[in-house]
């Protein structure tokens, strides 16, 4: 019991691993309604006494007692193994009722977080895609009317037909090896994400970056401004580059320049030099703007504060290329609708 309790229950909730926290807490109750039946099985024919005595101590049926007390003798190991059947069965039938209770309640919160909205519609294959111009023209003859809103989200980029060059993405932080980097999937996903799908219900921010959190211009829920937008932020990460360069400077941290020294004598060679620094911190303001799962914090030692790097794998008339982009994830979920 100790080792349960000081132990797996809190490891179960320390590494998020729910299944195996409620798997505990239904052998505890299988194990508290199997105690109970046994210690009913123990007290039962006191019980017996008790309740004859009280029932027959007066009235009409008080010359029965000695005779009920006798047949209850008699009947003891008979009426012991009636009340624990009876017992377990009774607690049988409620443990069940409460899983099956608890299963539908589990079915149909799963499904609404897999599907992620009231509607969802799904091309099976990139062959037969879904016909996005005509949905959108059609949607927005109803929209505010009939369809309150709609969104769209991509396959896995990488078994796009469309681009067969495509191999895989890596992810880790700024300075990983490529050896050492995480192979994940990348979606896209449109600014409106988070108004159509579930985020209010489901969404789940486990870490929020420092800049992020005093932002007080980060887009919010709609439907709950308490809460931030992931999605949303994406691309107002995005476009405050653009609306507001001088600002937008201030939260990119580019290395110094002094990291390629020295000069040439040679004019060309040193005219190339400078070309070399300011390729270098224009990567840092063509950033990638991500939304990471916290899964990938310990995979890949990333972190909501610190830059990341994605690297594209892409085969063209069978050679391999690598093409890395530096990335910024503010905000890093455990669970997204959809």
């Amino acid at each position: 019991i100790s080792f349960v309790g000081l132990y797996l229950i809190p490891y179960a909730l320390v590494n998020e691993k729910f299944e195996l926290f409620f798997s505990i807490f239904d052998f505890i109750f299988v194990g508290l309604l199997c105690g109970l039946s046994v210690l009913a099985f123990i007290i039962q024919h006191q019980v017996d006494k008790y309740v004859c005595a009280l029932l027959m101590s007066y009235g009409p049926q008080k010359k029965l007692k000695p005779l009920v007390y006798k047949n209850l003798h008699g009947h003891q190991n008979r009426n012991s193994k009636t009340s624990l059947m009876l017992v377990i069965s009774s607690a049988f039938i409620v443990f069940s009722g409460c899983m099956i209770v608890l299963q539908e309640s589990n079915i149909s919160n799963y499904v609404i977080v897999m599907s992620g909205a009231d509607i969802v519609f799904t091309s099976k294959t990139h062959s037969y895609a879904l016909p996005e111009i005509e949905i959108r023209e059609r949607l927005n003859t109803y929209h505010n009317y009939i369809v309150e809103d709609y969104t769209f989200v991509t396959w896995n980029i990488e078994s796009n037909r469309d681009l067969p060059s495509t191999r895989k993405f890596k992810f880790g932080s700024l300075g990983a090896d490529l050896s050492t980097m995480i192979a994940n999937h990348l979606i896209g996903v449109e600014e409106n994400f988070c108004n159509v799908a579930y985020c209010n219900e489901y969404l789940q921010i486990s870490r929020i970056s420092t800049k992020t959190r005093h932002d007080a211009n980060f887009p919010r829920l709609s439907n709950n401004p308490s809460r931030l937008d992931p999605i949303a932020g994406m691309y107002y990460n995005y476009r405050r580059r653009f609306t507001n360069a001088q600002e937008y400077a201030q939260h990119i941290d580019v290395p110094p320049s002094t990291i390629i020294s020295g000069t040439y004598e040679s004019k060309a060679k040193q005219r190339a030099l400078e070309r070399r620094r300011r390729k270098i911190n224009s990567t840092y303001w063509k950033h990638i703007n991500l939304v990471v799962s916290t899964s990938m914090i310990e995979a890949a030692g990333i972190d909501e504060n610190i830059a990341l790097k994605v690297n594209a794998n892409f085969e063209r008339a069978h050679k391999q290329y690598y093409y890395a982009r530096y990335a910024f994830s503010p905000l890093i979920v455990s669970k997204v609708p959809g």
